[in-house]
């Protein structure tokens, strides 16, 4: 089973995300953030194996939310979903988490869920 806690904005889509998240029998969402920092907050508590992260969502700096969740959780696994998952990937050099566009649809999603307890960024 793989947990899962979510960062996603708007909160409409979060819960629809969620729904669709809670169909998969391998997933479980283990909590749900509204900003970044109750993200690290919860990230450090709970240890998820996965964070997912909206990098659209207002007042977020995404490479500075992605530092701050390794160092507080290291052993959870980062996929962002993002609009422009190529200008988004120039921002993390080699330690690039998992990028998923936001047009690729919900099986490349959960493809990139399911692969990112296994994917190894590459230190820093």
């Amino acid at each position: 089973m793989i947990s899962l806690l979510l960062l996603e904005y708007p909160p409409l889509i979060r819960r629809a995300l969620v729904a669709r998240l809670l169909l998969e029998s391998d997933l479980r969402v283990v909590a749900e953030a509204d900003h970044a920092s109750e993200a690290v907050r919860y990230a450090q508590s709970l240890h998820p194996d996965v964070v997912l992260l909206d990098a659209q969502m207002p007042n977020l700096d995404v490479s500075e939310t992605v530092r701050q969740l390794r160092a507080r959780s290291p052993s959870s696994r980062i996929v962002l979903l993002s609009l422009d998952s190529g200008m988004l990937a120039r921002d993390f050099d080699r330690a690039a988490p998992l990028i998923v566009g936001k047009h690729e649809g919900i099986e490349a999603l959960l493809d990139a869920i399911r692969a990112a307890p296994t994917h190894m960024p590459h230190a820093d």
